[in-house]
């Protein structure tokens, strides 16, 4: 039988995956959230670690604001750099990040834009819906050429004064 609608050929593969997903035992909305992206990122050949912060051992003291955790967070791990959306640009000053050795990244999210056959397109609509309509090669570029060509420019941030 030929699907109500056809997306790319991967799409049985897709909905295999997302039944997968959700045959677990697990109880808990944070891990399942947890194990959800980390499959998402395999399909995709994101091969990044992704930590769990109540999971984690970290030395992290009192922070007296949202920029001392962030600063503390990334030192703790290493970080070489901290990307964060514009609605948080004013919480954050680059040079406190820079005197760790750390770039502030702040980056607006941009729509990937994807033919859906006969159906409208619905921006944001979700993961999935891009996975449904797109390769993971496809997205993957995307996302390539996305990551730089959507940072702000440093003057957008702005400067915080220290608490």
């Amino acid at each position: 039988m030929q699907p109500y609608f056809f997306p790319y050929l991967g799409y049985f593969d897709l909905m295999n995956q997302v039944d997968a997903c959700f045959d677990t035992a697990e109880n808990n909305l944070a891990r399942l959230n947890v194990e959800l992206f980390r499959r998402t990122c395999r399909r995709l050949s994101i091969e990044k670690p992704i930590y769990v912060f109540s999971d984690m051992d970290l030395p992290v003291r009192q922070h007296s604001s949202p920029q001392d955790l962030a600063l503390q967070l990334c030192v703790a791990m290493g970080a070489r750099e901290y990307l964060n959306p514009p609605g948080g640009a004013g919480l954050y000053d680059a040079e406190q990040f820079a005197a760790h050795g750390i770039r502030l990244a702040i980056q607006k999210f941009v729509n990937m834009p994807y033919a859906c056959g006969r159906f409208q397109h619905e921006p944001a609509l979700s993961i999935i819906d891009v996975m449904m309509w797109n390769s993971p090669a496809e997205i993957g570029r995307y996302l390539n050429t996305y990551r730089e060509s959507h940072m702000l420019p440093k003057e957008n941030y702005a400067t915080v004064s220290p608490a």
